[in-house]
């Protein structure tokens, strides 16, 4: 089956052919019925004249008729076309037509897939005698430029010990590197350790389906609760997961506290979610109720500064802030400290 563009093209190609096989016929006619003494130089040169304007219409009309594929060069293929059907008067267009129908009914030829030639990796076991000391240390060697690739992925199997929050943003960063080997690993430690985050979560849900006392009903929301919250502040989803995750760890925090409303800790994790989502009312809420119940509140009061620097109310940031001691401030924190214990 021919594959043409359209209907009247098919047409047209199919009628300058037809008109192109007339004329190569009156030639051959002619070369045929020409006694020999009669042969002249114009008679050849008409001849041969007839002969390319024959080829000339049925260059184009056989380009026309051939499957999409063998179009693509049209400029290359039409001066052979031409030249095959000018040489062989008949047999030329009778060839050029049998192949665009052999062309037509062959399978086509497959797209050349972009696959190129690589080394094979060479994959580096973890050395337990190498001690890296703290992840600052680690961090620097796996974004130094001059780092060799082994090097570098032995660092990264190493931060396999670390808290996931800790390491978490290292690896979304590793996920854009160079080298393939370390994008692997680092999307396999995301990985692994949302699928078993999530594992857990689909082993606690069913509980809630059973007959549950009052403590045991509490004691399942909560570790669904703290799951959800693990998945948020690992920075292990993103978009329209974290917004779920969101909710359910608000949820199950809220069951949990219905059983149970004296859980400062479940109290901080609502407050925190709170100020994730930016409602800065609820948040301050939630958190006044942790310390209420229990919960420490120089561990809150970052968070309460954070509060109320989203309110604007600038006097109480510095005034929450002045209450952290320096000396057991995270190294993250000290740098905002030392801004707003300056003199204004």
């Amino acid at each position: 089956m021919f594959r043409v563009r359209s209907p009247a093209r098919w047409l047209k190609a199919i009628f300058l052919l037809l008109l192109a096989l007339l004329l190569q016929g009156w030639t051959v006619y002619r070369l045929l019925l020409q006694a020999r003494h009669a042969v002249s130089t114009d008679w050849v040169l008409s001849c041969l004249g007839w002969q390319a304007v024959s080829a000339l219409v049925a260059a184009p009309a056989a380009m026309e008729l051939m499957p999409p594929r063998f179009r693509k060069m049209r400029y290359r293929t039409l001066p052979y076309l031409w030249i095959l059907m000018f040489s062989i008067p008949l047999g030329g267009l009778a060839l050029s037509c049998g192949a665009i129908a052999l062309g037509s009914l062959l399978p086509r030829e497959p797209e050349p897939l972009p696959i190129d030639l690589v080394e094979v990796p060479q994959f580096v076991s973890q050395q337990p005698t190498v001690a890296y000391g703290r992840g600052a240390h680690l961090k620097s060697a796996l974004l130094s430029s001059e780092a060799s690739s082994s090097f570098r992925m032995t660092a990264l199997m190493a931060m396999q010990a670390m808290p996931m929050r800790t390491v978490s943003p290292l690896l979304h960063s590793m996920l854009d590197d160079r080298y393939e080997d370390i994008r692997l690993l680092a999307f396999w430690m995301l990985d692994r350790r949302e699928k078993d985050l999530t594992q857990k979560i689909l082993q606690h849900l069913p509980k809630l389906e059973l007959s549950l006392s009052p403590s045991e009903r509490y004691l399942v929301n909560k570790d669904l609760a703290m799951l959800y919250n693990e998945l948020i502040y690992s920075y292990l989803v993103q978009g329209d997961v974290y917004r779920h995750a969101q909710q359910q760890a608000d949820q199950y925090a809220e069951q949990a506290l219905a059983e149970v409303p004296d859980d400062a800790a479940l109290w901080r994790l609502r407050g925190r979610l709170a100020m994730d989502r930016g409602d800065i009312a609820t948040g301050e809420t939630m958190l006044e109720q942790a310390i209420e119940h229990g919960f420490d509140r120089s561990r809150l009061l970052p968070y309460l500064a954070e509060l109320a620097y989203l309110r604007r109310d600038y006097s109480e940031v510095k005034r929450l802030l002045s209450e952290i001691p320096k000396g057991v401030a995270l190294p993250m924190l000290k740098p905002a400290l030392q801004f707003w214990s300056a003199p204004s």
